[in-house]
């Protein structure tokens, strides 16, 4: 045998599965009967009637999809608006503490001059005998 028929019998060899496998893939193509292209029109209509139920659930869920999305920002400035109102609040209480504690030391320094004031006072009376007659508080 020479290369030319060995080349030939591949390609009958080949040539022949493809035949086979066509005729095969085409036997399964067997002329529609009229029911079941009546089943296929009526599948067909229930799957659009199902897509157009499904877009319109599709534009209503976007649509509830868009209020949600503006509450959630009408929220976040309402949010924002009561942050800075507490900032201002919290700053004021700041303020007002810090003059509290400047009044609260005040008043300390204040009530240990008072105390150191009448510490003089009892020793000043207790140093001067007080006599039957006159009062040891001098008159200014």
């Amino acid at each position: 045998m020479n290369m030319n028929n060995k080349k030939f019998i591949k390609v009958f060899i080949f040539s022949s599965l493809i035949l086979f496998f066509v005729s095969a893939i085409l036997a399964g193509c067997a002329p529609m009967e009229p029911d079941s292209i009546h089943r296929l029109k009526v599948q067909v209509k229930k799957l659009n009637k199902q897509t157009a139920e499904l877009s319109k659930n599709d534009a209503y869920l976007e649509k509830k999809l868009h209020e949600m999305q503006l509450n959630t920002a009408n929220n976040g400035v309402e949010i924002s608006s009561l942050n800075a109102k507490i900032r201002d609040i919290y700053g004021r209480y700041e303020v007002e503490s810090h003059e509290l504690n400047l009044l609260q030391k005040s008043f300390r320094e204040y009530r240990i001059m008072v105390n150191k004031e009448l510490v003089k006072l009892l020793k000043l009376a207790k140093a001067e005998p007080v006599l039957p007659g006159k009062t040891s508080v001098k008159s200014a």
